[in-house]
């Protein structure tokens, strides 16, 4: 389950399903209604983890992963990298990499 399609690119290309919480909405954050759906879908499919994009507010993939018992990664696009992530470091291929990470531990889960 991802906040957004962001990665939708990564999903086709590797055959993956995902679902985006915000897709299931066409307004800011999902209804009370909306949740309780994507909180029973992850529960039937045993859903461990939670993806979204670090440039997006955590807080819909925080109350769905602690509503399901699950953990939340991130993913990040690169575009959103500030000043103190390129200070400290950052830069793509570390972003990518820890992408990379953060996919094979959803993906084995």
């Amino acid at each position: 389950m991802v906040v957004n399609p962001a990665f939708a690119y990564l999903a086709d290309r590797y055959h993956l399903k995902q679902v985006a919480i915000l897709g299931v909405c066409t307004e800011g954050e999902p209804s009370p209604e909306e949740m309780q759906k994507l909180v029973d879908f992850a529960r039937q499919r045993q859903i461990k983890y939670i993806l979204f994009e670090e440039t997006y507010s955590p807080k819909i993939a925080q109350t769905l992963a602690q509503e399901t018992k699950t953990q939340t990664l991130t993913l990040n696009a690169v575009h959103g990298l500030t000043v103190k992530d390129k200070e400290s470091g950052k830069d793509y291929l570390k972003v990518m990499k820890q992408n990379l990470e953060n996919l094979k531990l959803a993906l084995e889960a």
